[in-house]
């Protein structure tokens, strides 16, 4: 690769080398009438053209060579090795859930018909997000509410909401008085088991080089015979599912294999995904295995960080550090550890940041739920309390020992454990990192003038 990785200079000077050591030969021969002047004239415009489509010729079978090779190739180049080896790119859809419409105190039947759109409230970007009912539903005189199946009008994750987000009746309807989107109740569920979700049908995004990457890589390695690099591709094969991690090593007992997966980070994995996922698994179950899909769950990070800049707006860079935080969280695959190194590689080489202050970087406390307070026994009266023996005087010639200061640990006005700042936090196989708590403080740097130069002046 590196011989095809020349700049416009070194190709230059390998011509203007090898022109230097042919012409005063060619001029002994009679080849040339006299010495080629290579610093200026028509001829030195020439060669430079030539010189120009030489450095292209070199940039093109870079290009080349790179998307010959499968794990380094993208696009469409990617997208014909996936095809060789049976794998079909994953295409983005819409989401299909259940949202609760309330009646407003009108009695009788409520028709709700087809294609009546509700939504949500504006979000952070003022974006707002619509869904259609997909068939007409009768609300029936003795119920208060019905659940009703909705598609979303546009495609990809970004329209899985999250629960109690989608409030807004924008096509109003006699007789409704509100809408919500509520984990799917038991009774109205479309599987044996009563959803994380809202969700029948998670919206996906178009597949991502990466991931199709991915599916290559386990395509190839479940030819070796290796049961989890099978599990693996078939997992990755189901549209909703975006990261997979197999456990193999028996977690629940001999022959026992535990596939964790990961969807949309707003889905919460819905009972069509995990049974998808299920069904594709069946056809490569080995006859001994004993294999559960399951949801991965959800580590909680929490990040506080004091990052000192100079000459910038502070609001929008705040929003650029953030996001840049966010997208490589969002790039970890279910049980890799999150490095803080790697959280500050993101920022730190962002145009005017001069230094960061972490102020946590942890896994998020887990806040229990309290147990119910047993009342207390009745309080027994004191016994009569005996008086002190009197102070002795201190002998002035020993002398007092200073007391032994207590060390604490603070950060943003709370008292903190010693290990509010780790070098890494650990993710389990079974986890998923996400963010909890993202607190980003932007400092502008004010630099002093050195009082040495002042008074020089």
């Amino acid at each position: 690769m590196n011989k095809l990785n020349k700049s416009v200079d070194d190709i230059r000077k390998e011509l203007f080398e090898f022109i230097e050591s042919k012409q005063s030969d060619y001029v002994t021969k009679g080849f040339l009438p006299s010495k080629i002047n290579l610093n200026k004239g028509i001829l030195r415009g020439m060669l430079e053209v030539f010189i120009f489509g030489i450095w292209q010729l070199y940039n093109t079978m870079s290009k080349i060579l790179m998307q010959a090779i499968p794990i380094h190739s993208t696009g469409d180049w990617l997208k014909l090795h996936a095809e060789s080896v049976g794998l079909t790119p994953k295409v983005k859809s819409k989401a299909i859930g259940l949202v609760q419409f309330t009646r407003d105190g009108t009695k009788g039947n409520i028709n709700i018909a087809k294609n009546k759109i509700v939504g949500t409230l504006p979000d952070g970007l003022g974006e707002v997000y619509r869904y259609a009912v997909t068939k007409d539903t009768i609300l029936l005189a003795d119920k208060e509410s019905v659940f009703v199946e909705v598609e979303s009008e546009d495609f990809g994750e970004k329209v899985n909401a999250e629960h109690e987000m989608i409030t807004q009746l924008i096509t109003p309807i006699s007789g409704i008085g509100s809408v919500l989107n509520i984990k799917i109740p038991k009774e109205s569920s479309t599987s044996d088991n009563t959803s994380n979700s809202w969700l029948i049908s998670e919206g996906t995004d178009d597949e991502s080089d990466n991931l199709l990457r991915e599916r290559y890589i386990a395509q190839w390695q479940r030819i070796t015979g290796v049961t989890s690099n099978a599990y693996i591709a078939a997992a990755l094969s189901v549209n909703e599912v975006t990261a997979v991690s197999v456990d193999d090593q028996h977690p629940n007992g001999q022959g026992s294999i535990d596939i964790y997966i990961r969807t949309s980070a707003k889905a919460k994995g819905t009972d069509n995904a995990l049974q998808n996922v299920k069904n594709a698994i069946s056809k490569e179950i080995m006859i001994n295995d004993i294999v559960e899909v399951k949801q991965a769950n959800n580590l909680n990070i929490d990040i506080v960080m004091e990052v000192e800049t100079k000459g910038v707006v502070v609001e929008k860079f705040k929003d650029t550090i953030e996001s840049n935080i966010v997208a490589y969280i969002d790039s970890l695959v279910i049980g890799e550890d999150v490095v803080r190194d790697k959280v500050a590689a993101t920022i730190i080489n962002l145009e005017g940041v001069k230094k960061i202050n972490w102020l946590r970087f942890r896994e998020a406390p887990i806040h229990l739920p309290l147990n119910p307070v047993k009342p207390l026994d009745p309080v027994k009266p004191l016994d009569p309390v005996k008086p002190l023996d009197p102070v002795k005087p201190l002998d002035p010639n020993v002398p007092v020992e200073p007391d032994t200061p207590v060390e604490t640990f603070s950060s943003v006005g709370l008292t903190e454990p010693v290990d509010f700042v780790t070098e890494s936090i650990i993710v389990a196989r079974s986890e998923l990192a996400q963010i909890c708590c993202l607190k980003i403080t932007v400092k502008e740097v004010v630099e002093e003038l050195d009082e040495g130069i002042i008074s020089a002046q």
